[in-house]
């Protein structure tokens, strides 16, 4: 789906110029300023479209269009923004369903489900459908180590987890069932072909057999005296007792596959290492695989399934609903694209790089009706992946566009602050080229940018909140010491290896 939408949208993206802006270089402003000029150019403000990440976004946006409207005199244009179609992408959608209806084949009056609600019965139906498939789940999620069991550092991974993902991604990426038992089909056929051909021996009993002769030979003959010896002999004991209760899990073959005793004990487990090797092979174990992969699918496929139905029998529709309708309109409805094409004449897109990929497609199919298009945003931000951002397509699209322009100066922060980040960043986005990374001080800010502190803090407390406790005692101390504002203070944490304060 998304790779034939792309193919479409490719030939129109000469007519789109993105921004490259980074924090602090005027993003707002140049923003603003464009918009200024479309509507000193002719178009009347209520044919603006301009999509924000947040509603104060694009309060704000409004708010200093109508401003500089003002200084230029503009009254009736100002006082005309609010009819523009400005705010986040659901409220466009929002905006559109509700005076195109008919034809989105919805009740006007159908509730949009506040983003909490949404998260919370979107959560409740995920969990009902894997409670109904738990029980035939949870053997080879046990013994593919993907039960979630354990806890803190040793608590594995859950099979759960990946059918929340894949709904998520499905919603994010308008897949119904049917792309959903394909990408099941296809995720099988990958898998079986990375296995190999299942072997015909019975691996169980050949492992069996080698692990207790294995116990005898280091028992008896073994140099136990040798730590590396005596850790393998308790670990053959500890899956001997797991084989004897028909519980060895596939993770411990593999640690028997990387069996390492002292040298002169090798050959007593040399058989162990070589048919645990092949584990991949084992008939059992790709049969697990093959479950994992299809009831976390089907249980994925019968939980949309759970949602949607709950919120056609109550009238409801959700933020990505919103998206899909307006996204089925545009492809499909001549007369609503027609309608769109006569009262939309520019479209502006702030904060891309926060962009999904249905999104992504919306922008793509309302771009081929007002022509042209500026989308501005920081690809350096896509890492973040909000509300399914995929950041491979960020950087395909960016590659793919032929207008790119770069916000370069820094009119925020201190020169220090900026000479970190360009050494910080030309290297971690080295692939994106200098000119495209770095900022510059503007000639204008140099005595006021000078100078400017780093800091590097190392926090002992060993949970979060009293990191976050002695993070927060640590700025409020250097507010105090330095007299300077809260606003001045940048504060990058990583988890139990200390602050960086700028």
């Amino acid at each position: 789906f998304w790779l034939s939408l792309w193919n479409r949208g490719r030939s129109t993206m000469k007519d789109i110029e993105l921004i490259n802006a980074s924090a602090g270089s005027g993003k707002t402003y140049n923003l603003t300023s464009r918009i200024v000029k479309v509507i000193d150019d002719g178009v009347s403000p209520e044919k603006l479209m301009a999509t924000t990440f947040t509603k104060r976004a694009a309060a704000e946006l409004k708010e200093r269009i109508r401003i500089d409207l003002l200084k230029n005199r503009k009254t009736e244009e100002a006082n005309r923004i609010n009819d523009s179609f400005i705010g986040t992408v659901n409220g466009v959608c929002d905006r559109l369903l509700r005076e195109y209806a008919v034809e989105a084949g919805i009740s006007p009056a159908a509730e949009v489900m506040p983003e909490e609600e949404s998260a919370n019965i979107f959560e409740i139906s995920i969990d009902s459908v894997i409670d109904k498939y738990a029980a035939n789940m949870e053997a080879a999620a046990g013994r593919m180590g993907l039960d979630g069991s354990g806890s803190g550092y040793q608590k594995t991974d859950d099979w759960r987890n990946h059918v929340k993902r894949i709904v998520d991604y499905a919603r994010s990426n308008k897949m119904d069932s049917e792309i959903l038992k394909k990408c099941s089909e296809s995720s099988w056929l990958t898998m079986k072909e990375i296995l190999g051909e299942p072997s015909r021996n019975d691996l169980d009993k050949a492992i069996k057999d080698a692990v207790v002769l294995a116990i005898d030979n280091l028992t008896n003959n073994g140099n136990l005296k040798v730590k590396l010896s005596s850790d393998a002999l308790d670990y053959l004991k500890e899956c001997k007792r797991n084989i004897d209760n028909n519980n060895l899990k596939w993770s411990e073959w593999v640690k028997l596959s990387k069996l390492a005793p002292a040298a002169n004990d090798k050959d007593y487990v040399s058989n162990i290492t070589a048919l645990a090797g092949n584990v991949q092979n084992h008939s059992k174990l790709q049969d697990d695989v093959k479950h994992i992969i299809e009831g976390s699918f089907n249980c994925a496929i019968e939980a949309l399934e759970y949602y949607d139905e709950y919120k056609k029998s109550h009238g409801m529709v959700d933020f990505i609903d919103q998206e899909s309708k307006v996204l089925s309109m545009l492809k499909t409805n001549q007369s609503f694209c027609q309608s769109l094409s006569e009262r939309i004449n520019a479209l502006m897109v702030d904060e891309f790089q926060d962009t999904s990929p249905i999104q992504l497609a919306l922008f793509l199919a309302m771009n081929e009706i007002t022509g042209k298009s500026v989308w501005v945003g920081d690809p350096k931000q896509a890492i973040y992946g909000f509300r399914g951002t995929d950041p491979q397509l960020m950087e395909q699209v960016v590659n793919t566009l032929d207008s790119f322009n770069v916000l370069d100066y820094s009119w925020r922060s201190k020169e220090n602050l900026v000479n970190f980040t360009n050494a910080l960043f030309s290297e971690v986005f080295s692939y994106m080229g200098r000119d495209k990374v770095c900022l510059k001080i503007p000639k204008e800010r140099e005595t006021k940018a000078k100078g400017g502190d780093i800091e590097v803090w190392h926090i002992t407390e060993k949970n979060n909140t009293d990191e976050y406790h002695a993070t927060a005692n640590g700025v409020r101390s250097l507010i105090e010491r330095r007299n300077i504002k809260p606003g001045d203070i940048a504060v990058l944490c990583r988890q139990n290896d200390g602050c960086s304060l700028i």
